[in-house]
């Protein structure tokens, strides 16, 4: 087998490197929770509200991979803020140091 020198590998972070922990938690807890709060309404009819809107989008346009563009829309602030607060949340696969090391 011949001996390959790759110059560049590319991955797709969430679901290759990281769970989807981090995701989870600011597009269905985090972003709902401030949209209650904003609103004066329960967590349930935020989040029921917030997961209509994503569905009403769907994801077939560019807007639905948008952070920026959906604190916009759901009247929210501070997205970076949000992405920080919870970064703390980003979880490796177990195996992920020892893939990357053998590559």
């Amino acid at each position: 087998m011949p001996n390959h020198r790759f110059e560049v590998i590319s991955f797709d972070a969430e679901g290759t490197l990281v769970t989807h922990r981090y995701s989870e938690l600011v597009w269905l807890e985090v972003m709902p929770e401030m949209w209650a709060k904003q609103h004066h309404v329960s967590l349930e009819e935020a989040k029921a509200y917030v997961l209509k809107q994503y569905d009403d989008m769907g994801d077939h346009r560019q807007e639905w991979y948008d952070l920026a563009y959906w604190f916009r829309r759901l009247g929210l602030s501070d997205p970076e803020g949000v992405l920080d607060r919870c970064r703390h949340e980003v979880e490796l696969f177990e195996d992920v140091h020892r893939a990357l090391a053998a590559l």
